[in-house]
C-alpha cells in the first residue's frame, strides 16, 4: 500500500506531525493556500506577443481560450492587452515571441503575474 501513494506520503510527512489533530492539519493546508495564492484562481497558458509596453506594464497576446479551474477567469481565444505584475520582466520580449504566461484576478483585472519565453 505504501507503494502505491507515495506522494501522498511525502506530502503529509512535510506538512503535519504525529501529534496534529485533523483540524489543525486542515487549518495549516489553509494556511498554506493562503501563503501561496489560491492555485485554482491562476491559469496557465501560451500566446504569440503582439505589443510590449515596459511603462505601463502591459503585454498585448493572442491567446486560445483560457479558463481557470474555479471559473473566475475565463476568456474565449483572443487578442488582449494584461496588466503586468510588478517586478515581472518584460524586458527582451518582442512582438511575434511565443510565450508561456500565467494570469490571475488582481483587484479585479486579469493580470500577468509570470511570463516567459518558449524555446
Amino acid at each position: 500500500m505504501f507503494a502505491v501513494f507515495p506522494a501522498a506520503i511525502v506530502l503529509t510527512t512535510q506538512i503535519t506531525s504525529p501529534a496534529m489533530s485533523p483540524d489543525e492539519f486542515v487549518d495549516r493546508l489553509q494556511e498554506l493556500q493562503r501563503s501561496r495564492g489560491d492555485m485554482s484562481a491562476h491559469v496557465h497558458s501560451q500566446g504569440r506577443v503582439e505589443a510590449v509596453d515596459v511603462d505601463v506594464p502591459s503585454i498585448t497576446l493572442v491567446h486560445p481560450e483560457i479558463g481557470s479551474p474555479d471559473g473566475r477567469i475565463w476568456m474565449p481565444g483572443m487578442r488582449m492587452t494584461f496588466h503586468v505584475a510588478a517586478g515581472v520582466r518584460l524586458s527582451g520580449l518582442r512582438k511575434g515571441d511565443w510565450v508561456s504566461f500565467v494570469a490571475q484576478r488582481v483587484r479585479g483585472a486579469v493580470t500577468v503575474t509570470e511570463v516567459r519565453r518558449r524555446s
